[in-house]
């Protein structure tokens, strides 16, 4: 019995001191302050904390696709087709970004059609307004998500969409998508 009683006293010891040493360190890092704006050095040279603000932000978008999941879809209270558009900005490095600045969606009987080059119905958002912004942002898909409504125009059997995006910082971007009817 004593012999048991001496390991767990051992044992108690031992994560008594672990812990005292683990406070001293986590009491130490919180009690350092940072040093804003101070070089950090890595081997013999300095790097210092910059931000990319020199120039236009390197993530912005410079290409616009309207997203494959695009779809035409009934809604269940009125009836009537709506138009799920997504809309997917991509950045010089093809990945996925969010874009800052003005969106319009066409919708367009397709080519050869009559009154092809006719908007059959347009939209706009303002994407400047961050709420707006975040508001159809859709973060499982990385897309913006405009559920638009024909507000009892006729959908066309052969039509596609044209979007058009103007950024705040003056650039312009355009895609457009045959739109596939389920």
């Amino acid at each position: 019995m004593q012999r048991v009683d001496r390991l767990v006293f051992g044992f108690v010891a031992i994560v008594l001191v672990g812990l005292i040493g683990l406070y001293g360190c986590v009491e130490q890092i919180i009690t350092q302050e940072p040093l804003p704006n101070a070089p950090v050095t890595v081997g013999d040279e300095a790097i210092e904390a910059t931000t990319p603000t020199d120039g236009p932000w390197p993530f912005r978008p410079t290409r616009l696709r309207i997203h494959p999941l695009t779809q035409v879809i009934m809604d269940e209270k009125t009836n009537e087709p709506v138009i799920e558009v997504r809309i997917e900005f991509i950045d010089p490095y093809g990945h996925t970004t969010k874009g800052v600045g003005q969106i319009r969606v066409d919708l367009l009987a397709e080519k050869g059609s009559k009154n092809a080059e006719e908007p059959i119905a347009i939209w706009s958002r303002d994407l400047r307004d961050l709420e707006i912004n975040l508001e159809y942002y859709d973060e499982v898909t990385q897309t913006y998500l405009f559920r638009l409504s024909l507000q009892g125009k006729e959908l066309p059997a052969n039509s596609r969409i044209n979007a058009y995006y103007l950024a705040a910082d003056g650039l312009r971007l355009e895609a457009n998508l045959q739109l596939q009817q389920n």
